[in-house]
């Protein structure tokens, strides 16, 4: 699977969260909660990247960076597991001292082109008290 069908894939899935056996092909007992969690946090830092892009492109002094991950949570650890086994991870990310980044065969293109589409396709959730 490349990197945009897995996009893809978990944009559709962020919309509908209904979907659970059409976006893992792996037999693993992952809550559907976890799931939500993992999607919306790559989705979330794929959102970011975009920014500092951006950000950068204005002379700002900022970088690019993984998405740091901790393995009291979790959906960290689901998240190791999934990129170990999984379609929709394995083939397109690495984890490196616990952090998340693309794998180095996705091109910097690949990459500017998901993270434009991730900003322009999932707004983001304000959850108000």
């Amino acid at each position: 699977m490349n990197i945009n069908e897995s996009i893809d894939l978990m944009i559709n899935f962020s919309k509908s969260k209904n979907k659970k056996n059409e976006i893992l092909l792996i037999k693993a007992d992952i809550s559907m909660m976890t799931l939500i969690c993992i999607i919306t946090d790559v989705l979330a830092w794929l959102r970011l990247e975009y920014k500092r892009e951006r950000w950068i492109a204005e002379g700002r002094k900022i970088s690019m960076r993984p998405l740091s991950l901790d393995d009291n949570y979790p959906w960290c650890q689901v998240l190791k597991v999934l990129v170990e086994e999984e379609e929709l991870f394995k083939n397109n990310f690495i984890i490196t001292n616990n952090k998340f980044d693309f794998a180095p065969n996705i091109t910097e293109e690949e990459r500017k082109a998901v993270r434009k589409k991730v900003f322009e396709e999932i707004v983001p959730i304000v959850i108000m008290n």
